[in-house]
């Protein structure tokens, strides 16, 4: 069983000397968290999974948003699906523990459902679905940790509704990344096309909030 929040937290505070101030709500003045300090540098280690995953885990920092409760949305802040097809996949349960692997495998499903609702309404149905991604994950505090994207987009087979075999598409390619604690999960997107560099969003100062977990 995990600590509470405020043991976590303070455990946190009392080894880094410093205080976690900030949240992330929908529909704030866009203010992001205070992002703290930088703890020393620690040995970085890194795993490098099977095709296009890298586990990493390096020097954590204690910039993760403190939930604050009234900001937390009744139902997951994912796209509503035009259509209710019998093979979308749920939203999916919370991670069971906070090793990078299992929450990278987390947002990898938590993605998959985002995008497959997105693009739900597309033609006359989609009875082939894809999303291709290149992530990394890495920890941020003892029960938090960012997973990012450089590169993914959705792509399958679409029913075009005029009697043709069904085509194909490709959709837009774009960067994402989430921040997952025991509390809650952020998510951030931006268009490649608007990031020529690549580099995926920050969740903790550009994201949604987008499904609290009871405690």
């Amino acid at each position: 069983m995990f600590p509470s929040r405020r043991q976590v937290l303070a455990s946190l505070g009392g080894a880094l000397g410093i205080g976690l101030s900030g949240c992330l709500s929908a529909g704030s003045d866009g203010s992001s968290p205070s992002p703290g300090a930088t703890s020393p540098d620690r040995p970085r280690t890194t795993v490098r999974g099977t095709d296009e995953n890298t586990i990493s885990t390096g020097t954590r920092t204690p910039a993760v948003p403190i939930t604050d409760p009234e900001a937390c949305p009744n139902e997951p802040r994912v796209p509503t699906p035009n259509s209710e097809p019998a093979d979308i996949d749920p939203i999916p349960d919370p991670p069971e523990s906070f090793d990078d692997s299992t929450v990278l495998s987390y947002v990898k499903a938590y993605e998959f459902a985002y995008k497959r609702r997105e693009w739900s309404g597309y033609g006359e149905g989609i009875p082939e679905f894809h999303l291709s991604m290149t992530t990394e994950a890495t920890a941020v505090g003892e029960y938090a940790v960012l997973v990012t994207a450089g590169f993914a987009m959705a792509h399958g087979r679409v029913d075009l509704g005029d009697g043709t075999p069904y085509g194909y598409f490709d959709g837009a390619r774009y960067t994402f990344a989430y921040l997952v604690t025991e509390d809650a999960v952020w998510r951030a997107e931006q268009s490649l096309a608007g990031a020529p560099s690549g580099d995926p969003p920050d969740p903790r100062s550009e994201g949604t909030l987008l499904q609290c977990f009871d405690e």
